[in-house]
């Protein structure tokens, strides 16, 4: 029988993903939590609706909202798959958020997908 944090092992999942709809999405978004002492290894932007306006996107922790991604890390004006790779670590339960600059709504989808151990 497995014993340990089982609050940590109800709530956490190996991925975290946020879809952004760039006709209404502005503004910081919570992308989800992760306890204490997890590996966040990855980052992904997945741009399924290109978006000519000048949206960007960061992602990162309360504390630094680009400390996972800037918003250089993924373009997304094209379709694609933009990828960081991350070795951050957490030291408490954390809030992992999403910039989402966005000057003149309008068209445009991505997915943001955070991987961790």
């Amino acid at each position: 029988k497995r014993t340990g944090n089982q609050r940590s092992e109800a709530t956490d999942a190996r991925t975290l993903i946020l879809p952004v709809d760039l006709s209404t999405d502005s503004g910081v978004k919570s992308i989800g939590y992760i306890s204490a002492g997890r590996t966040i290894t990855n980052v992904a932007v997945s741009v399924t609706t290109a978006n000519t306006h000048n949206a960007a996107v960061t992602v990162g922790t309360s504390n630094n909202l680009t400390i996972l991604a800037e918003a250089r890390d993924s373009i997304l004006s094209k379709q694609g798959q933009y990828s960081v790779e991350s070795n951050y670590r957490t030291s408490d339960y954390t809030e992992i958020k999403a910039n989402v600059i966005n000057p003149s709504p309008a068209s445009g989808q991505f997915t943001i997908i955070v991987t961790y151990v």
